[in-house]
């Protein structure tokens, strides 16, 4: 749990290469774990060098885990129209 929370401390403060190695950590220990998977998702965008591939596999990941839940859906389309 700490390192989710130190991510997205990160994340607020838009250390986004701090936020995305915390995520990744998590997401080694659990990955399964839903909000570090949409926090990972975003990281992967707003990092100095994005990569919207794994943005969006992620997502898609988190997705899975949530059928039918809003805020997945909601992350893929924000993913997708930044990505233009």
């Amino acid at each position: 749990m700490f390192l989710y929370l130190n991510g997205g401390m990160a994340y607020s403060q838009q250390d986004y290469e701090r936020a995305r190695a915390r995520m990744e950590e998590v997401r080694r220990l659990d990955p399964n774990f839903p909000p570090a998977l949409n926090m990972l998702g975003y990281a992967y965008i707003e990092t100095g060098d994005p990569d919207p591939a794994k943005a969006v596999a992620t997502l898609e990941h988190y997705a899975e885990l949530q059928p039918g839940a809003p805020n997945p859906e909601d992350s893929l389309g924000e993913v997708f129209a930044n990505d233009r």
